[in-house]
């Protein structure tokens, strides 16, 4: 089996088996919102979604564009994909 990076999960080291190039991979883009204090408050006072994205764009909260972007400057994948998903 070739290992070549270690995926680290608490503790533990977790090896990663590498593909070769032309294996179908699948990977995932995420958006998550961490619920701070402030963000509850909002939710709780039935703020507008575009506050409450501010906000947590503010705490570092990344959007899905912005994962895609990072996905395609790191070479997983183009950005045609991304703005398939992300653009509707």
């Amino acid at each position: 089996m070739n290992t070549g990076r270690v995926l680290f999960h608490g503790s533990k080291l977790w090896p990663i088996l590498i593909l070769p190039k032309n294996v179908c991979r699948r990977m995932g883009l995420f958006e998550l919102l961490i619920a701070s204090d402030n963000i509850k408050h909002m939710i709780i006072s039935r703020k507008s979604i575009a506050a409450i994205r501010k906000i947590a764009t503010s705490e570092g909260m990344k959007t899905l564009l912005q994962c895609g972007v990072i996905k395609v400057l790191e070479g997983e994948t183009d950005l045609t994909e991304v703005l398939s998903v992300c653009i509707r």
